[in-house]
């Protein structure tokens, strides 16, 4: 019987196989009968992801890959565990000269390939903490189709709602599971017109792996990203239709605004916070640290930053983006980033 586990030495693995070319043309196992249907790649993240795969439809959970840390070449574990996370959960290690990789929930990822690698990461992360699949209680609006039930309370007046769910039906998909689950924690204190407006526009972008490039050129939608969008839509205005928003012509200026604890903390602090965040990546975005100063954050969506150093405008242009990126993963979601503008010294230029 295989180990459940195993841990794979990949030099050790790759020159087996090349090996094993020269005296069997097929049937290369090394003693684990899932790796009959594994080929190394010359490049090191396509032959991992051929080696992952394999696993799976081998009916492995999880596996363990060892590595000379030159094997790696450019790449790093973070960014194999970055650009590798929609086929498993990843995890890492450095000791003994080796680097190790852990591939984990190999199963469980497989349960998510209805649907684009730019979503499995956060679908499967999602699926094994849902909290919203609940049946409707009285008096709440609901929506039913061959997807299950989706479902909201809403106070009286124009408050946000209340509480949201879904009971998915017998077939529907986990992806689907997971997606809608995500829609109803977006939906909770939401107003009937930001969701109508914005509520899939919300969930796409809380799914999608910013590690990866967007899914598709240009402006990123939920009817161009993926399918799994496309059904959600049908259960939201379903639902929508039955509250009667779906009629309503007034223009939504909904602002949800800074959250209660960022906006609670003194400026200092959130300039004391965003700087340290700014310092940790000014070495990968400008090349040398220290080269961006937090220069005023009183204003709790607005963060003001100046360049220093003599990285090129079109690096500190990317940089700029890059830290807003930053920001807001780290602090919160509705900060902007401001750059203060670099005035030429030559007064006689400036005239």
């Amino acid at each position: 019987m295989e180990n459940t586990s195993p841990t794979i030495c990949y030099e050790d693995l790759v020159s087996a196989y090349s090996n094993n070319l020269e005296v069997q043309t097929r049937g290369f196992s090394a003693g684990l009968s899932w790796l009959e249907s594994w080929v190394p790649d010359d490049d090191l993240l396509s032959s991992l992801a051929n080696l992952v795969e394999a696993a799976q439809i081998g009916g492995m959970d999880a596996i363990g890959v060892e590595f000379d840390p030159q094997t790696l070449g450019s790449e790093s574990p973070e960014s194999i565990a970055q650009k590798l996370s929609h086929l498993s959960s990843i995890t890492f290690s450095n000791g003994g000269g080796k680097v190790s990789l852990h591939f984990g929930k190999l199963n469980e990822s497989s349960k998510f390939s209805d649907v684009r690698d730019y979503y499995k990461s956060a679908l499967r992360d999602r699926g094994a903490h849902l909290g919203y699949l609940k049946a409707p209680p009285s008096g709440a609006v609901s929506f039913e189709n061959a997807d299950g039930v989706l479902w909201l309370t809403q106070p009286e007046g124009k408050g946000g709602v209340e509480a949201a769910g879904y009971l998915p039906a017998s077939e529907a998909p986990p992806s689907l599971i997971s997606a809608v689950d995500c829609l109803c924690e977006i939906l909770i204190g939401l107003p009937l017109l930001e969701i109508r407006e914005h509520a899939l526009v919300r969930l796409e972008h809380g799914l999608r792996d910013p590690a990866k490039t967007p899914p598709v050129q240009g402006i990123v939608l939920p009817q161009n990203a993926d399918p799994i969008f496309a059904r959600v839509k049908k259960l939201l205005s379903g639902l929508l239709a039955k509250t009667g928003i779906s009629a309503v012509k007034e223009t939504n200026f909904f602002d949800s605004g800074t959250s209660a604890h960022w906006k609670s903390l003194p400026a200092e602090a959130r300039e004391s916070a965003c700087q340290k965040a700014v310092d940790a990546a000014s070495l990968s975005l400008l090349g040398y640290e220290h080269g961006i100063r937090v220069i005023d954050a009183r204003k709790s969506y607005a963060v003001t930053i100046k360049f220093e150093g003599d990285a090129p405008v079109a690096a500190k242009r990317r940089a700029a983006l890059e830290i807003e990126k930053i920001l807001r993963k780290n602090f919160d979601p509705r900060i902007e980033v401001f750059s203060l503008e670099m005035k030429d010294a030559s007064q006689l230029r400036r005239l």
